[in-house]
């Protein structure tokens, strides 16, 4: 967000500069200045500033979509290793492991849910969510760790070794 209100003050100020500056080198030097500069100055910047401010809600909108993108690829990545290991966990009845993949399955869908949300945002709202996304991604991994870890705990205990487990993503040898 500071980034983006850094871009947008600089490309209104360029464009402020850049304006007067065609207009003093347009007018010729004797003449004095007259009600026909102002309105013609006010017209040019406004020409710029308008393009300034849609410069930089392009680039707000670009930098908004690498953001989706990067996220969403992420969510995939996660999906997918959850749903392995739900597919492999069916086996063990555990009610502590049923709760964190439950949580795993909420916090992916909260985020799919947000990022989503993202595209009707306005600004502030856009940036709130980015924090929220983020958040539930840096939970997300830990989870996961812990679901993990209750699996093979469990694993350990209760089943032998399944032939292919290692091929799964996040599994041993995966």
């Amino acid at each position: 967000m500071k980034t983006l209100r850094t871009i947008l003050i600089t490309g209104l100020c360029a464009a402020l500069l850049t304006a007067c500056g065609k207009k003093d080198e347009a007018e010729p030097t004797a003449m004095p200045p007259g009600p026909q500069a102002g309105p013609a100055m006010s017209e040019e910047g406004e020409s710029a500033l308008g393009s300034a401010a849609q410069a930089a809600k392009e680039k707000a909108r670009e930098a908004l979509a690498a953001f989706k993108t990067e996220y969403a690829e992420q969510l995939e990545t996660h999906q997918s290793k959850v749903d392995a290991l739900k597919a492999t966990a069916k086996a063990l009845s555990d009610d502590k492991l049923t709760g964190l993949l439950g949580s795993l399955d909420g916090k992916l869908a909260a985020a799919r849910t947000k990022l989503g949300d993202m595209t009707s945002a306005d600004e502030g709202a856009a940036e709130a969510m980015k924090k929220e996304i983020t958040d539930l991604m840096a939970e997300i991994p830990q989870l996961y760790e812990q679901a993990m870890a209750r699996f093979n705990e469990l694993k350990g205990a209760e089943m032998p070794e399944t032939p292919g487990a290692g091929d799964l993503p996040g599994l041993p040898g995966g």
